[in-house]
Formats: structure tokens, C-alpha cells, sequence
């Protein structure tokens, strides 16, 4: 088989390219602080970052009803020294 310098001057500049844009990932991931650059490298971290998500919107959204419900009035049968109408003036 006859090697000729354009195929080794194809395959070098292919395999330099190849290195070079593993390098350029690596240093992305290496400045941005994540581990994976997509979702499908790793799926299970992708499923657990999701799970925490929805937790989270769960919780906003039970803050925005516990905010939202107000206390109800005290009834005739109860007594308490902070309620305005049982306040000593003096």
C-alpha cells in the first residue's frame, strides 16, 4: 500500500482539529464549572436536576397560597390579650 504525503497531511490536520476541540471543551467545562456540557451525557444528573425543580416550583407555589389565606377572626367564646377589643386602656 502506497501512503502519500496528501494522506498524511489529511489525516494529521484531522487528528490536530480533533485534539484541539477536545481541549476547547475540556476548557469550557473547566470555566463554566459544570460537569457535563449537555443532558445526554449524563441523563440521571439531568432527572435529579429536574426532580429539584419541581420541587422548588412546588414550594413557591405552596408559599403563594400560605401568603394568600388569611387568619380567621377570633369567636365570641374565645378570649386573647392581643385582641383589640379586649386591650386595658388606661
Amino acid at each position: 500500500m502506497r501512503v502519500t504525503n496528501s494522506a498524511i497531511m489529511r489525516n494529521f490536520t484531522s487528528s490536530i482539529n480533533d485534539v484541539h476541540s477536545k481541549l476547547n471543551k475540556s476548557m469550557n467545562k473547566v470555566s463554566s464549572g459544570k460537569a457535563y456540557e449537555s443532558a445526554a451525557e449524563n441523563p440521571l444528573a439531568y432527572y435529579e436536576g429536574q426532580k429539584i425543580d419541581h420541587q422548588y416550583q412546588d414550594t413557591l407555589s405552596k408559599l403563594s397560597l400560605t401568603t394568600s389565606i388569611k387568619k380567621p377572626p377570633l369567636s365570641a367564646g374565645t378570649w386573647s390579650p392581643f385582641h383589640p377589643g379586649n386591650l386595658i386602656q388606661r
